[in-house]
């Protein structure tokens, strides 16, 4: 495994030397430093692979490598350090000074930047004596910066190779193996490092096995143990929730919400009154158009001509400002319009029949015909499940109305009866404008898609329709007998 290990770092050495390069390959030098600090390659293999390059012919490939040394010097810590001062290592170095100028200086900096820096270590006296050797053999060396001896970096700690456990003191057998902790360094058992951590102020980017006390020190939270003094108060300050408080802002939430609710369903409701009037507006004109027009008595209709002609056209003047408005919809909402439309329509309906009653009497005929034109049925365009009752409801009513419209527009015989009382005008008036609303209602819900099952105004609509279909019927049977 050793030795496939120093093969790959051979190969990213060269790649980092390689004569090609123009410039320094800091990627490539950084790796190598990451793989020397974790540990994955050991200093020493990793120096005797930089000393064989330094013997290269090509002075590219020295300068590079002298590139890739003082990295490792800067960012591999002690190990390194130890490795490359040594005697040996050293007068390679100055040997080098025999070659190329660029390659002579780079030494010539390199010594003096590591002199300065190891001065005062006496473990490292090697890299001082051949600083004096060349300074005393009157080399020049270049201008001296502090940046550029800057060695303090943390390093893992070097293996400390024990014949106990540092936790457990069990001594290692065959079938107890030593470990070491990338974190101490101290020599462990397996079962006292069974952890694993990434270590990133080593440099250790992938997780490696750290002793049972280490791993505890490092992911420990300290925040949790020992707040800081300044939290202490603020945690005090911190006002506590009043009960009543929150009830009374979740009450005040539900009746604002309730209020937006009902707010909501008002304007649908106006809005599908509108919806319906209009649509009874426009029913009442063809209702009225069919009978004006298959109506035989020439005098009635040339007395409501003249009454008409008479009053002269209605004026008629909105009053809410529709400028801003779409026009269908300012026209359903204006209900003062439809308020003076109607009271416009009722006194020229009074007056015609006023006229209609102070003139010249017809002759009675033989037999009293009581029948009407029956105007076609009209169908609502919107296909919604309506109840059969509404239905024939809704048919009684528009025949009934179409009678009552053309009594009310002065289109009675002088001599025939009324087929209807004024109560029965007023119950089929009210059951009118139930089914247009309990319709329209419906088809709100479908449009929407909600369910009728949760309306209380379908409900109640129902109910009041339900109880009103007898009296119609009984109406409704009341007019049959007295056609046939």
């Amino acid at each position: 495994m050793d030795i496939l290990k120093r093969s790959r770092f051979d190969k990213l050495v060269e790649k980092a030397t390689n004569e090609l390069l123009i410039e320094p390959d800091i990627e490539s030098a950084l790796v190598i430093c990451d793989l020397v600090r974790g540990q994955e390659i050991s200093a020493k293999n990793a120096v005797s692979s930089i000393k064989r390059r330094l013997q290269h012919d090509n002075p590219n490939v020295i300068l590079h490598t002298l590139y890739v040394l003082e990295s490792m010097m800067k960012n591999c810590g002690t190990s390194v350090h130890e490795e490359v001062a040594t005697p040996d290592f050293m007068q390679a170095l100055v040997s080098l000074t025999t070659k190329s100028h660029e390659v002579c200086m780079q030494v010539l900096a390199c010594i003096q930047n590591w002199a300065f820096v190891f001065k005062d270590k006496p473990e490292f006296s090697a890299i001082q004596e051949a600083y004096d050797e060349l300074k005393s053999e009157g080399h020049t060396f270049p201008p001296f910066s502090e940046n550029d001896a800057m060695f303090s970096v943390v390093c893992a700690p070097n293996w400390k190779e024990e014949s106990f456990c540092h936790r457990c003191k069990v001594p290692f057998t065959t079938f107890r193996r030593r470990h070491h902790c990338r974190n101490c360094g101290n020599s462990v058992c397996a079962e006292c490092s069974s952890e694993r951590l990434v270590l990133p102020k080593f440099g250790i980017e992938k997780e490696v096995r750290v002793c049972d006390h280490c791993f505890e020190q490092l992911t420990r939270n300290p925040s949790r143990e020992k707040p800081s003094k300044e939290e202490k108060p603020n945690k005090e300050k911190k006002p506590q929730p009043n009960p009543d408080e929150q009830s009374a802002q979740a009450q005040r939430e539900r009746e604002r919400r309730e209020r937006e609710l009902e707010t909501r369903e008002a304007e649908e409701l106006e809005l599908a009154l509108a919806l319906s009037a209009s649509e009874a507006e426009s029913k009442e004109r063809e209702r009225r158009g069919t009978n004006l027009t298959s109506q035989k008595p020439i005098e009635v209709n040339t007395a409501y001509t003249g009454a008409h002609a008479e009053r002269g056209p209605l004026q008629l003047l909105p009053v809410l400002d529709t400028t801003d408005m779409d026009p269908e919809l300012a026209r359903y909402l204006n209900r003062h319009y439809w308020e003076n439309r109607a009271n416009a329509v009722n006194q020229a309906t009074s007056k015609a029949n006023h006229e209609a009653s102070h003139a010249t009497p017809m002759p009675q005929p033989s037999a009293p015909i009581y029948s009407s034109p029956v105007p076609p049925r009209v169908q609502s365009p919107t296909k919604i499940g309506v109840n059969h009752t509404v239905n024939v409801a809704s048919d009684a009513v528009v025949r009934s109305g179409n009678e009552n419209n053309a009594h009310s527009a002065g289109l009675t015989l002088p001599g025939v009866p009324e087929l209807t009382t004024s109560k029965q005008e007023e119950f089929l008036n009210a059951l009118r404008a139930s089914i247009e609303f309990f319709v329209n209602r419906l088809q709100s819900n479908s449009l929407r898609g909600r369910s009728i099952a949760n309306d209380t105004t379908v409900q109640a609509l129902f109910l009041t329709l339900h109880e009103m279909h007898p009296q119609l019927l009984q109406c409704k049977q009341g007019l049959e007998d007295r056609r046939g």
